[in-house]
């Protein structure tokens, strides 16, 4: 009887073995598609969040939500299945944002310039350097009287830990092609020829964010370097600058997109956001849609390999 008993336990522990695997498996699946509110009936306006660092690319893991990055390729597709949406009529870009990659900047930048549909962006507790050159791609940029904002540059850091090396009795030999091949690295400090071919690359992408801001807001580009030297403003300062053109909140974005688009009364929303996996709601702790540290831990790691161009205010 024991045996008996002992055996209808085993099958129980290898069906809910098997049973967890399936559930996984359809999480997976579930976790890396992207949803939006059904698109039905009237039109409405689009909103379109763009949280966090922004990193060039797709990234993510599909069982962890990362809400504090905000990668192109997925912001990319949400503008462009916004733009062939036919229950949307204008598109909201929620925008809180240090800014980040140059690359991925850049990409979200030509997608909301290229859009057809009226776009309007929201700065809300912060929308800075790539931040802020992503919403200049937008007809109309909406700040609160508090947001941060600006910092307009480029950045590039590196670490030298070359004297620390030497205390710790540290070496690292490096076989390479050309002078420049290992500029960058932690093992030694930059030379002046190398400080000066990447201030060069810098002073490159510098200049297209000028442009952008000066096109996207109708100024002229010396009125922008004036501003273009780092600093952060407040949304009251970029709308008195020109850099943005009212103050408000997300209510009123929506409106302002709505009355560009012609659509009468309160506008229907649709939100554009990640839906979190069936795993991620069975665990529960993940179903509010919470950073994963882990997910956030492993980007910073992988971006922080080598240096790189930044449209990234580094708050203090």
């Amino acid at each position: 009887m024991k045996r008996h008993k002992r055996t209808w336990m085993i099958a129980l522990v290898v069906l809910a073995v098997f049973g967890l695997c399936g559930v996984c498996g359809i999480a997976v699946l579930l976790g890396t598609q992207r949803g939006s509110t059904v698109s039905w009936g009237s039109q409405g306006v689009a909103i379109i969040p763009i949280t966090g660092t922004i990193l060039a690319g797709g990234g993510g893991w599909p069982l962890l939500p990362t809400r504090s990055l905000a990668y192109s390729d997925r912001i990319v597709q949400d503008i462009r299945r916004a733009e062939e949406d036919p229950a949307v009529a204008a598109i909201v870009l929620e925008i809180d944002s240090p800014g980040g990659s140059v690359v991925g900047s850049v990409d979200i930048y030509n997608a909301v310039r290229a859009a057809h549909k009226p776009v309007v962006a929201s700065i809300g507790e912060m929308g800075a350097s790539g931040g802020y050159y992503i919403a200049c791609g937008a007809d109309r940029i909406v700040v609160r009287p508090g947001s941060i904002t600006g910092s307009i540059g480029v950045i590039m850091e590196m670490l030298d830990a070359s004297r620390l090396a030497a205390k710790l009795g540290v070496t690292l030999e490096v076989i390479k092609t050309g002078p420049y091949k290992d500029q960058g690295s932690w093992h030694r400090p930059l030379t002046e020829e190398e400080r000066a071919l990447l201030q060069g690359m810098l002073d490159e992408a510098y200049e297209d964010f000028i442009h952008a801001v000066a096109e996207g807001r109708g100024l002229a580009e010396d009125q922008v370097r004036a501003v273009a030297d780092g600093r952060i403003l407040s949304g009251r300062q970029a709308v008195r600058l020109g850099l943005a053109d009212r103050e408000g909140d997300l209510q009123e974005a929506i409106s302002l997109a709505a009355e560009l688009a012609g659509l009468t009364g309160a506008p229907r929303e649709i939100r554009y956001e990640a839906q979190p996996s069936l795993l991620q709601l069975l665990l529960g702790s993940l179903a509010q849609g919470r950073e994963s540290d882990l997910a956030i831990l492993r980007e910073i790691l992988l971006a922080g390999r080598s240096p790189a161009m930044q449209y990234l205010y580094t708050a203090p």
